[in-house]
């Protein structure tokens, strides 16, 4: 299992990060935390649209920004980033208080 996740993350588990990076370093943009809610939660990039209120080429985009933003190359290593960096906690409570605000969804197509 630890040879399939090092090839994943590109570097051996257990060790550091090729782009070393503090844990403390500039934290998710809050325009980012709902995308990076949405990669965790494993949702195909449809659902996350729709469920975001976004088209999918802004889902892509913001993805993408994302990625940079945390220095990685794919979603894989990003939902690892997360968890070292103790993110998870922080972005379950945004998702449970977006939720509990009652963020407006585009109305179902018919």
């Amino acid at each position: 299992m630890d040879l399939v996740l090092s090839q994943r993350i590109g570097h051996p588990v257990g060790a550091s990060s090729p782009h070393p990076v503090s844990p403390r370093r500039a934290p998710v943009p809050e325009h980012l935390v709902p995308v990076l809610a949405q990669l965790l939660t494993g949702a195909p990039d449809t659902s996350a649209c729709r469920k975001l209120n976004m088209s999918p080429r802004t889902f892509s985009r913001r993805v993408a920004e994302l990625l940079d933003h945390i220095g990685v190359e794919s979603r894989f290593q990003a939902g690892v980033e997360a968890v070292r960096r103790g993110w998870i906690p922080q972005i379950l409570d945004h998702s449970q208080r977006t939720a509990a605000a009652g963020v407006r969804r585009a109305p179902a197509r018919r």
